[in-house]
Order: C-alpha cells, then sequence, then structure tokens
C-alpha cells in the first residue's frame, strides 16, 4: 500500500513542479523525489508516512488550485484534505501553517514591496481568497480538535 501511495506523490509532486517549470525540469525533479532515500524508506514501511506526504502534497495541489481559480469547491477539497492529513500525522499542521504565511507573504511583496496600485477588483479578490482559505483551514482546524485526546495520551 505504501508503494502505491509513494508512486502517487511522485506524480503529484511533478504535476506541482509542471505548474511552473517546463517539461525537462520538471521530469528532473520527479525523478530526483523519487529516488530521494526518504521517499524510498517511506515507500517500504507499512506506516502512515507515505499516506500523509501524499495528502500533503494534495493539499498543496488542492491550494494552488483554489487559489488560482476561488472557486468554493476546490476551497472545501482543501478543507477536506487539511482534516484527513490531521488525522493521518500529528505534523501535518505545519502545511496549512505554510501555506498561509506563503500566502500571505506573496500577497504582501505584491501589495508594498512591488508598490503596485491595487485596483477595486484586485482588493475583492485577496478579500475573497483570504476569507476562503481562513473558513477552510478554521473548519479543518475545528474537526481535528477531536484529536486532542490522543495527542495528550501520545505524547505522555
Amino acid at each position: 500500500f505504501s508503494a502505491c501511495i509513494s508512486m502517487a506523490t511522485s506524480a503529484m509532486f511533478y504535476w506541482i513542479a509542471r505548474r511552473w517549470l517546463s517539461l525537462l525540469p520538471s521530469a528532473l525533479a520527479c525523478l530526483l523525489f523519487s529516488v530521494a532515500g526518504m521517499q524510498l524508506y517511506y515507500a517500504q514501511l507499512v506506516r502512515g508516512y507515505a499516506w500523509m506526504g501524499c495528502l500533503a502534497l494534495l493539499a498543496i495541489a488542492a491550494f494552488i488550485e483554489a487559489d488560482r481559480t476561488g472557486r468554493n469547491r476546490v476551497w472545501a477539497l482543501y478543507g477536506i484534505l487539511l482534516v484527513l492529513g490531521m488525522y493521518s500525522h500529528y505534523y501535518f499542521i505545519l502545511i496549512p501553517v505554510a501555506l498561509t504565511v506563503a500566502w500571505l507573504g506573496l500577497q504582501l511583496q505584491s501589495i508594498y514591496v512591488k508598490k503596485s496600485s491595487i485596483h477595486a477588483e484586485q482588493t475583492r479578490r485577496v478579500l475573497r481568497s483570504f476569507l476562503q482559505l481562513s473558513l477552510a483551514s478554521g473548519l479543518a482546524a475545528l474537526i481535528s480538535l477531536t484529536l486532542l485526546p490522543f495527542l495528550r495520551i501520545d505524547f505522555q
């Protein structure tokens, strides 16, 4: 099962790399990811680590697509993937935190560093995306609160 999940993770890695890179660098990045020591190690374990990696890349892909399109369905998919990821491993919380910080940094960069004039339409788009991101992440966090008793037990 872990080997199949790792193959799917490699495919997701290629898809995400292809969003920004041409064919050859994307294929090379996917190849390097596929033969990385930790990736091969987790592919052979019968544990949830490969599943967490796959869910992390799926959540990143959903986040990219949700931010690009702004569709509520994709934001809902992002929230569902966050919940599944949180139930797969506790450290998954770092994924939405990192994505939110990166997204906020990019928005601030486009506003302040580039000193671009913000039109009303762009402002509405950024605020709507922030609301959708907050709603998806907040609901995922709320649903994941049921993990707190287990977290306390695991770290005693």
